[in-house]
């Protein structure tokens, strides 16, 4: 209520009193406009705030529903190969279809885990559970020759299509497993347990952005 609103308000107030002969006055029939009409403005507001948060508390939660619901997060310490592999594992055990992205996923570097190219593409076909029927790679151009022929041979003998895309325009890694669920990898599975990296879930806004980015490199 304005300030003029006020004092014509009051003016009312003062007049009707001063012609009441009544000597006591009802404080609830004159004073609960003045009184009590910013306390109900007050109330009104702190109540569509209180929805605005708890709707946008409810929107974050199903932002992050889609990962969280599936795993939590999780850090490959340095030295802890057999731990994220597992993990790995266990997350895409019940996965149809599997997409890797991947920069360096075709690629071999020496390192106390993989000391032989051989131990590394025997690494890549024993985390894929044979249930995968479809397996699609983003990798760098220039994949090696021997690492990429190895996985073409494994998936055509048991039926597994496999796709791939050369593309130097992604740079995380990030693993999506029937096209609904995604995690975000800190680091290439070469490098896995090289140095210390976090395991996240991918919220569902994320990926389905993502997801729109791939689309439009298989399209370019």
């Amino acid at each position: 209520m304005r300030k003029k609103q006020y004092i014509e308000h009051l003016k009312r107030i003062i007049g009707h009193l001063e012609k009441s002969e009544d000597k006591d006055i009802d404080e609830e029939e004159y004073f609960p406009n003045i009184l009590f009409h910013h306390y109900a403005d007050l109330q009104e507001h702190m109540h569509a705030m209180m929805h605005r948060m708890e709707s946008k508390l409810e929107e974050i939660n199903n932002c992050c529903k889609s990962g969280s619901d599936q795993i939590n997060k999780f850090i490959v310490k340095k030295g802890g190969f057999e731990e994220g592999g597992r993990f790995l594992k266990e997350w895409i055990f019940d996965a149809d279809e599997l997409i890797i992205c991947d920069p360096y996923y075709f690629q071999w570097t020496k390192t106390k885990v993989f000391e032989t190219e051989s131990q590394y593409s025997d690494e890549l076909l024993k985390i894929l559970p044979h249930k995968v029927k479809s397996l699609t790679v983003y990798h760098l151009p220039g994949p090696n020759k021997r690492i990429y022929s190895k996985i073409q041979t494994s998936c055509q003998s048991i039926g597994r299509r496999l796709k791939i895309y050369a593309t130097n325009e992604i740079h995380d890694r990030v693993w999506i497993k029937n096209n609904s669920v995604g995690i975000s990898v800190g680091t290439s599975f070469n490098g896995l347990g090289n140095k210390a990296a976090f395991i996240l879930p991918l919220p569902e806004q994320d990926l389905e952005q993502f997801k729109k980015n791939l689309f439009e490199i298989r399209n370019i």
